[in-house]
C-alpha cells in the first residue's frame, strides 16, 4: 500500500497536474477523487466543482495515471477517496478497502479481533481480487507511464512555443526539453 501511495503522491504533485489545477483555480488542499466516476472534486474560487474527463477543462489530457493508480489502490464500487493524505499515512477506509478487510467492526468483533493480534495471531486477509492489478509489475509500470506523461507534456509545451516560427528561424537541434520527471524502469 505504501508503494501505492508513493505514486498516489507523484502523481498527484507532477507538474503537469498541478499546472492543470493552478489553471482552473482549484485548490488542491481538499480533493475528493472518484476513479470509477473519473470525476474530481475540489474547490474553486470558494465554491465545489467537480471535474470529468468528458467536460472540456482538460482533466482528461493530465489524468490519465492518476485515475490507474487510483483505481488500483481503490478499486471498485464506493471507491471515492479523500486527497490529500497526511505525510505518511492513508486512511483507514482507504486501507481497509485495499485490503478487502471490513473497518465498521461490532464492539464485539474488534474486541476479538485485538484479543487475536495480542496472541500474536495474524490478521486473516481475504483473497486479493486485484492482486495483478497491484503487482509490482503493475507498480512499476504506473512508475514508467508517470514518466511518458511528463515527457509528453514537455515535448507538447516545447513544440507549442515553436507555433510562431513559420518562417523556420529557430533550429530545432538546440531546442532543450525539460525532461524533469524522467524515470527509469
Amino acid at each position: 500500500m505504501g508503494r501505492w501511495r508513493t505514486e498516489l503522491d507523484n502523481a498527484f504533485n507532477s507538474r503537469e497536474f498541478l499546472t492543470w489545477a493552478k489553471a482552473q483555480g482549484l485548490d488542491t488542499k481538499s480533493l475528493k477523487l472518484d476513479p470509477l466516476l473519473s470525476e474530481l472534486t475540489g474547490t474553486v474560487d470558494g465554491k465545489t466543482k467537480t471535474f470529468s474527463l468528458s467536460d472540456d477543462s482538460g482533466l482528461a489530457d493530465v489524468s490519465r495515471v492518476l485515475l490507474s493508480i487510483a483505481r488500483a489502490i481503490a478499486p471498485g464500487p464506493a471507491s471515492a477517496f479523500s486527497y490529500p493524505w497526511s505525510e505518511g499515512k492513508v486512511p483507514l477506509y482507504v486501507v481497509g478497502r485495499f485490503y478487502g478487510m471490513p473497518i465498521d467492526l461490532s464492539p464485539a468483533q474488534a474486541a476479538d479481533h485485538r484479543k487475536k493480534l495480542q496472541k500474536g495471531e495474524p490478521p486473516e486477509f481475504p483473497p486479493l481480487r486485484y492482486g495483478e492489478q497491484r503487482s509490482v509489475a503493475a507498480l512499476a509500470e504506473q512508475g514508467k507511464a508517470l514518466g511518458d506523461d511528463a515527457n509528453h507534456h514537455a515535448l507538447l509545451a516545447a513544440l507549442r512555443s515553436q507555433v510562431n516560427d513559420a518562417e523556420g528561424k529557430i533550429d530545432l537541434n538546440t531546442v532543450m526539453l525539460p525532461l524533469g520527471m524522467l524515470r527509469s524502469t
